[in-house]
């Protein structure tokens, strides 16, 4: 209702219709004010200027002039202060943003670590698994191998035992001719 006034206020304003137009602005802004409308209020007091300015009313003027001036800014500044806070909410977000990918990155990092780390563990194990299997196949093969080495001993001993006791008896016989 108080933009239809004001644009009814300017359409009297534009046909040379001052005191008519100013009612009108005052009727727009009195609503503006009743419903706390900062754009509506503004848009009054500017239009009240140039109906003072148009009937000569230069102190008037003046006064509306100035109050569609701090309107004006009042609005300008809450736009400012609302994109200000849009921009600090956005960086405190970009930040926690930031904050949470720096923490996951050393989360990842330490979880990578640990991977590692198992990895190594793993590899150690098999290695050393592989190591002790291959030092026992070895120590096995050289036990076989004395085993058997220890039997084909033991062969020859009863050989050159028998070698001997054979030698020795044909000792004592030849012995035993020399001596008959």
């Amino acid at each position: 209702v108080a933009r239809c006034y004001i644009n009814i206020g300017s359409t009297y304003l534009m046909l040379n219709k001052i005191k008519e137009a100013e009612q009108v602005f005052l009727l727009a802004l009195r609503i503006a004010k009743e419903i706390g409308s900062k754009d509506n209020a503004r848009l009054s007091f500017e239009n009240l200027s140039k109906c003072d300015s148009a009937l000569g009313k230069w102190k008037g003027a003046y006064e509306y002039h100035k109050l569609f001036k701090e309107s004006n800014d009042s609005i300008f500044n809450a736009a400012s202060d609302n994109k200000i806070a849009e921009m600090a909410a956005k960086y405190e977000s970009d930040s926690k943003e930031a904050i949470a990918k720096i923490i996951q990155d050393k989360k990842d990092a330490i979880a990578i670590e640990e991977l590692n780390f198992q990895n190594f563990q793993r590899n150690a194990f098999v290695g050393g698994f592989v190591l002790m299997s291959i030092l026992a196949g070895v120590s096995y093969n050289n036990f076989r191998r004395k085993k058997k080495d220890n039997k084909i001993i033991t062969t020859q001993k009863e050989l050159v035992e028998q070698k001997q006791k054979e030698i020795l008896d044909s000792i004592e016989y030849a012995l035993r001719i020399q001596t008959a």
